[in-house]
């Protein structure tokens, strides 16, 4: 019985709170056109997450994911995150921010209509190398898309991290890709999204 006991308490789902400081939620575009070897991508980061997983590593398919982040904290090519993911950038200070106004007008993330990026996972399972496969809807500038994605948990000391990559498309969530010079330079309609998400139980 004494057994039994301890194997429900170990098989019981675990809520961890998502810790927005060890949090890491990075966009990296990649420029196209004629004169894209001139050009350069960017990195664009989310802070302020908040959100929370339910884990059980008994039943991985239980499991959930709920996560979001203003878009009015999003901050673009941080000279270390640029470093760090290898982004052909060399941006100084003023150009950044012109970025940063052109990523938060109405034709880009329109951070007025749109205030929060977000996820809600809808399936997890587990994959044949150990990692899980969570499936859920993506919603980006009014728009929901359904996306999946590899990731791999590790938990420690009440400490869980979730990571893995995911590419999208800008046009799925109906954001036109930022051009200039009739398209000689402009951003690749797809972007890569490196994720990682560290909760602490609660």
């Amino acid at each position: 019985m004494l057994w039994l006991i301890t194997a429900l308490v170990v098989a019981a789902p675990v809520t961890y709170q998502l810790d927005a400081s060890q949090c890491e939620m990075v966009a990296v575009t990649s420029p196209e056109g004629l004169l894209a070897a001139a050009s350069h991508g960017h990195a664009i980061e989310a802070r302020a997450t908040t959100g929370e997983i339910v884990y059980d590593a008994d039943a991985p398919e239980t499991s959930s994911v709920k996560v979001s982040a203003p878009t009015a904290m999003f901050i673009n090519d941080e000279p270390a995150t640029v470093k760090r993911l290898q982004v052909k950038n060399t941006l100084d200070h003023s150009d950044r921010e012109k970025v940063a106004r052109t990523l938060r007008s109405p034709e880009q993330l329109d951070v007025a209509r749109f205030p929060t990026v977000s996820f809600t996972s809808t399936s997890v399972k587990k994959l044949p190398d150990g990692r899980l496969e969570v499936a859920g809807k993506l919603s980006i500038h009014g728009a929901s898309v359904e996306v999946s994605l590899p990731v791999t948990v590790a938990v420690k000391d009440g400490v869980l991290t979730g990571a893995g990559p995911l590419i999208i498309k800008q046009t799925a969530f109906g954001i036109t890709p930022f051009s200039i010079g009739l398209g000689t330079v402009k951003n690749a309609d797809a972007i890569a999204l490196h994720l990682k998400l560290v909760g602490k139980a609660k």
